[in-house]
């Protein structure tokens, strides 16, 4: 959210440099044109019906993945715009030096692209290039860039123009690579390494790829909320679809590899197209690139469902092209001359037809029929017939498929789920057979029933989910949550909101990549506050260190230079930016993207390989949304927070999310419970959450309810020993649903004492049991509940059995009144914040 604030900061700055705009640019130009070049240049060239710049007040509207800074290259024609790096001044700016850093065809606030470099391959190894410098290009008919680059070794030189077409809706990228050796060099290959993250890359034959796959095809697209993008290749390119933890990464794209002779060149063309809407405009102009005649065929669906994709498909069922319909029903698909099944996906089922295109230029009219829907209402509501926000899931019960609603993120339907704010809805679905299921999270009871559903009648059905569990002075909290302001993530905070409460989540945070973002105003709009507690947060996105929440952050603050500063000077710079600021963890073990893999952390010696790093942070993410169906990851990650917490380092563990969609990735699973004085959303305070975070106040779970007292001490607390032992107190609550097997109690990082469920398995309270444990020294105490039946009725796809554990309780094992030999009284004076202890359930004692 931009506020007035820093709107004031941002024309400042833009006017202070602004003042120097003109002199700094014919500086820089001097180097690479001729003087009459340099004074064009100090303002806008526009010559041909294409217009060269810098970025200069008021620059680029921001957005979420708006790049360019002052001092970057703009150029643009009618229908298209583009940015380029355009100096390497600090670490930030060199990693975006010579790159596309933003394309559009109007606003650049609606970008999707993040980066697209030229790259090279010699014998299918990947060959490391320097950068030379950007430079305008002024002596033909319109104004172009010129990105120069060579090997480390000097033996390939790249000379890559950049070109509009004016009025056109692509832009040419035209490599002079050139061999200054005096041998010849084999299986040369020129290509782009493209990163556009957030929806699944579309390419001809694969559709949406869903996973790493490297395949040869003609272009690449990026279907976005307003306008798509491509990237063709007029005789084709291998395309390696690269993936992290997270989702979709980037692109490779290498066209065909040849020879290159001792001394000699050659020029390699490629084409970034970009277009309103859907696939289809890009596609138009792709096929045409890669030299094929095209054929559009157009229908209009009648009625016009409320969604509807339209794909065209090979006789052997590869996908060539997916289309969404208009709101009005109408489609077009712009095709190869060829043979093609069309496929109508809709609320009310599917519908296809076979057509041969043959060379022409009159479109092929179809008629696709969208099945008439049937219509399920549903209201939901707690035990006492009180309105209650809640997901739900649609599975089709054989042979009824389980149905689609539509490849966009929306809490109205996104895969086989949705989401109610206000405990009421409608869901158009196929006529069959289905099982419905409701839930508001794992304090709530889940409500299952079977559903026949008509497109006469439709369904009505009445869910009722009574609360199981009883939690009073603790709120479910997510601390790791991505939407639209994240460049990754095309959920809208509206929907994000919406599925947080829907959760049973009581305070989340947004943390946006390098984006401060504030559910607040969402909340008011929805009249919501009290459901929901927040505060604005960011997640600070670095290249080479990792991922680092910071909350609450002031909307105002401004951010650091993520990209500039060692992790110890950036921990440093957000706590002056934002006093009082928790600097979280996130994923620290997660491959290239975690800190503690970046740093080269050995958690044995606690040593790290690479400079700069800091244990300077306040909370570790001990459990991601991703990594909740991989047991052995957790249990690593879990021994690892021991070792740190035996080095002396008292990180308040967390488990959050990290959702950045409305289906697969679900927000709220696992969730980190705090103790606080007012557990009423609309009545704790950041404040409060801060302290109880800081104070280890809190417990994870991705579903049991804990209650653990370890010598009359909850987590966080410091407990004195009587005589070498302490008590342990567990109390685990569940609904039905959610297994629980065991517990363990965990000492110094080592499991001591382990017990088996005793309590029936349909009764809220779970779990309870009472055991003493030794301890010979000043130590720690952390209890782990697990179960064994994976969580597939509220995590579909996930395979994650249920797991809950606490944050420590300090043990005073000599009598000083203190933790270790630092004097940690802090810990018992921050366990009285919590408010008056809340006794165990009578099962429990």
């Amino acid at each position: 959210m931009t506020t007035p604030a820093s709107h004031r900061r941002h024309h400042l700055l833009a006017a202070l440099l602004a003042a120097f705009s003109t002199v700094a640019i014919v500086t820089l130009i001097r180097n690479g044109c001729s003087d009459n070049e340099a004074v064009a240049l100090s303002q806008p060239v526009t010559k041909g019906g294409v217009t060269l710049s810098h970025v200069v007040a008021p620059g680029l509207e921001p957005g979420p993945a708006v790049q360019a800074q002052i001092g970057d290259w703009l150029l643009a024609t009618k229908g298209l715009s583009l940015s380029m790096g355009a100096d390497a001044a600090g670490v930030e700016r060199q990693l975006r030096h010579g790159a596309m850093l933003d394309v559009s065809v109007g606003d650049f606030h609606t970008d999707h692209l993040l980066g697209l470099r030229t790259v090279v391959e010699l014998a299918g190894v990947d060959q490391p290039l320097k950068m030379k410098g950007v430079r305008p290009l002024l002596d033909g008919p319109t104004p172009r860039l010129l990105v120069e680059q060579e090997s480390f070794d000097g033996a390939l030189e790249l000379a890559t123009r950049v070109e509009l077409t004016p009025g056109s809706e692509r832009a040419a990228l035209v490599t002079r690579i050139t061999n200054t050796q005096k041998t010849p060099l084999a299986a040369l290959a020129v290509g782009d390494e493209v990163s556009w993250p957030g929806a699944a890359t579309f390419a001809p034959r694969l559709g949406f790829v869903e996973a790493a796959a490297r395949e040869r095809v003609p272009w690449i697209a990026r279907r976005g909320q307003l306008f798509s993008s491509a990237l063709a290749y007029p005789d084709g390119a291998d395309v390696e679809f690269r993936f992290d933890p997270i989702g979709p990464r980037d692109q490779r794209a290498m066209t065909r590899a040849a020879e290159l002779a001792a001394g000699a060149s050659r020029e390699v063309t490629r084409y970034l197209v970009v277009a309103p809407g859907g696939l289809a405009g890009v596609a138009r102009v792709a096929w045409k690139l890669s030299g094929k005649d095209v054929r559009v065929v157009r229908g209009k669906l009648d009625p016009a469902p409320s969604w509807a994709t339209v794909e065209a498909e090979h006789p052997d069922g590869k996908p060539v092209l997916t289309v969404r319909a208009q709101r009005d029903g109408s489609f077009e698909l712009p095709l190869p001359p060829g043979e093609y099944r069309l496929l109508l996906r809709a609320p009310g089922g599917e519908d296809s037809e076979s057509v041969t295109l043959e060379p022409g230029s009159d479109p092929r009219e179809v008629r696709l029929i969208p099945p008439e829907p049937g219509m399920l209402r549903f209201t939901v509501v707690d035990s006492e017939q009180a309105p209650l926000a809640a997901r739900w899931l649609v599975r089709g019960i054989p042979p009824t498929k389980t149905p689609f609603f539509g490849p966009a993120e929306r809490a109205e339907g996104a895969g086989h789920a949705g989401y109610t704010l206000t405990g009421e809805g409608r869901v158009e679905l196929p006529p069959g057979r289905y099982r419905m299921l409701f839930t508001h999270g794992p304090e709530y009871a889940l409500w299952e029933q079977a559903v026949s559903v008509t497109a006469e009648a439709g369904a009505t059905v009445r869910a009722v989910l009574p609360r199981k569990v009883d939690s009073p002075g603790w709120i479910a909290g997510d601390f790791h949550l991505h939407a639209a302001p994240s460049h990754d993530s095309s959920v809208s905070l509206e929907d994000r909101v919406t599925a947080l409460v829907a959760a049973g989540i009581e305070v989340a945070v947004p943390t946006d990549h390098n984006h401060v973002t504030d559910y607040a105003p969402t909340l008011r709009g929805f009249d919501a506050e009290s459901r929901l507690a927040t505060m604005p947060g960011v997640e600070l996105t670095t290249t080479r260190w990792g991922h680092f929440n910071a909350y609450p952050y002031p909307l105002d603050a401004g951010l650091p230079a993520t990209g500039e500063l060692l992790p110890r000077d950036l921990f440093a710079r957000v706590r002056e930016l934002a006093p009082g600021v928790l600097v979280q963890v996130n994923h620290p073990r997660m491959a290239d993207i975690g800190y503690f893999n970046r740093a080269e952390l050995d958690s044995g010696s606690m040593e790290a390989g690479a400079e700069g790093f800091s244990f300077d942070f306040d909370t570790l993410e001990v459990v991601n949304g991703f990594e909740l169906g991989q047991p052995k990851v957790i249990d690593e990650n879990l021994r690892e927070w021991f070792r740190l917490l035996e080095a002396g380092h008292r990180y308040t563990a967390m488990g959050n999310s990290d959702s950045h969609q409305l289906s697969r990735e679900w927000a709220g699973y696992p969730r980190t419970y705090l103790r606080v004085p007012d557990d009423r959303p609309g009545h704790v305070t950041a404040e409060q959450i801060v302290s109880a975070l800081r104070g280890g106040r809190a417990f994870v779970s991705n579903g049991p309810f804990l209650d653990v007292r370890v010598g009359g001490q909850e987590p966080g607390g410091l407990a004195v020993a009587d005589e070498g032992e302490v008590s342990v107190q567990v109390s685990v609550q569940a609904p039905a649903f959610i297994d629980i097997t065991r517990a363990e109690v965990w000492i110094a990082g080592e499991r001591v004492a382990e017990t088996e469920r005793v309590a029936a398995p349909t009764a809220p309270l779970r779990l309870t049991w009472q055991t003493r444990v030794a301890v010979a020294r000043d130590t720690w105490v952390v209890v782990v509940v697990r179960g064994s039946r994976e969580l597939d009725d509220v995590l579909p796809g996930v395979h994650a059995a249920p797991l809950a554990f606490t944050n420590p309780v300090w043990i005073d094992a000599d009598g000083d009144g203190s933790y270790g030999d630092a004097g940690a009284d802090a810990a018992a004076d921050a366990a009285s914040d919590a408010g008056p202890e809340t006794p165990l359930p009578d099962a429990a004692k």
